[in-house]
C-alpha cells in the first residue's frame, strides 16, 4: 500500500470516527478522534504536492489545528471575554 493510500484511509478512518461520535454523542471519542484529522489532511498535502509546499498555507493549518484543540479542551477561560 502506498504512503498515500495508507494516509488517505487514515484520514477517512479519524473522520468516521469523529462522525459516529457526534452522531451517538461519544465525547471522549471525539477528543481522541479529532485531533489526528488535520494533520493527516497536512500529512496528505506534503505527500502528494509535487511542486514546492505553500508556506502560507501551512501555517495557516498549524494554526487552525492549535484553535480546534484548544476549542475541543473546552476551557472557559479560552471563550471568556471579560
Amino acid at each position: 500500500m502506498s504512503k498515500q493510500l495508507q494516509n488517505l484511509s487514515f484520514y477517512i478512518l479519524f473522520s468516521v470516527l469523529f462522525l459516529a461520535s457526534v452522531m451517538f454523542k461519544l465525547e471522549a471519542l471525539a477528543f481522541y478522534s479529532k485531533p489526528f484529522i488535520i494533520p493527516t489532511i497536512v500529512l496528505y498535502y506534503a505527500l502528494t504536492n509535487q511542486v514546492k509546499t505553500n508556506d502560507l498555507f501551512l501555517i495557516s493549518i498549524m494554526f487552525f489545528y492549535v484553535g480546534d484543540v484548544l476549542a475541543l479542551l473546552n476551557i472557559p477561560s479560552f471563550t471568556k471575554l471579560d
